[in-house]
């Protein structure tokens, strides 16, 4: 007589990443030296979303927990910044 029998499977559940995109102001927007600007992203994330940053290159410049997400950047300096 065959007993009952235990079969094991591997199981690997995943986080489903965040989606962000900057809404406003458009890439290549052109602005003057002292003006400031409002930038605004959209965000979302199935488990949640904890907060969006705001980075100009590889430096935090803002972060905000709630919407709207919005950093306003008060006299960037001269340049490109991505």
């Amino acid at each position: 007589v065959a007993g009952p029998h235990t079969t094991t499977a591997s199981l690997t559940v995943l986080n489903a990443p965040a989606t962000v995109t900057i809404t406003s102001p458009t890439s290549g927007i052109q602005i003057l030296q002292g003006d400031s600007l409002t930038i605004t992203a959209s965000a979302a994330d199935p488990d949640g979303m904890e907060k969006v940053e705001f980075y100009n290159g590889s430096t935090l410049m803002d972060e905000t927990s709630s919407e709207p997400y919005q950093w306003y950047w008060y006299n960037p300096s001269v340049g490109t910044h991505t």
